[in-house]
């Protein structure tokens, strides 16, 4: 029992063994659009797959806001792995796999598709490892 305020008694003690390592993920390449001025249509979104050193699959995970701080209430976020509407090039494009694409597919384009408000929007994309 504690003796006192602020004092605790360990009753149990684990410990836990984990392998660790660390992926480096390359910085993905945007490609299209360098600007975006959006006149409320549909704006497409072409990045460079990025690789990454242990050569898993990757998923892609995109930020479009219109502040370049990316902490607006405008800010839109979406990931290849919970969101629909991103696409790979494989020979021309289709649907993004659920279990990411893989490094056979590195370096090729993807893209997302999405309609925007008038005005000045700023995004970024990252690859992403979930397994």
């Amino acid at each position: 029992m504690p003796s006192g305020p602020g004092e605790f008694k360990i009753i149990q003690e684990k410990t836990i063994d984990s392998d660790s390592y660390i992926v480096n993920i390359t910085k993905p390449v945007l490609v299209t659009p360098t600007n975006v001025g959006s006149s409320g249509t549909s704006v497409v979104f072409v990045w460079e797959i990025p690789t990454n050193s242990a050569s898993k699959n990757i998923h892609s995970y995109i930020e479009i806001d219109t502040v370049d701080t990316f902490d607006s209430v405008n800010l839109v976020t979406k990931k290849s792995y919970q969101d629909s509407g991103f696409e790979y090039d494989n020979g021309g494009f289709i649907a993004y796999p659920s279990t990411g694409v893989t490094s056979t597919y590195y370096d090729e384009q993807a893209r997302f598709t999405v309609t925007l408000a008038s005005g000045t929007w700023y995004w970024r994309v990252r690859g992403e490892i979930t397994s």
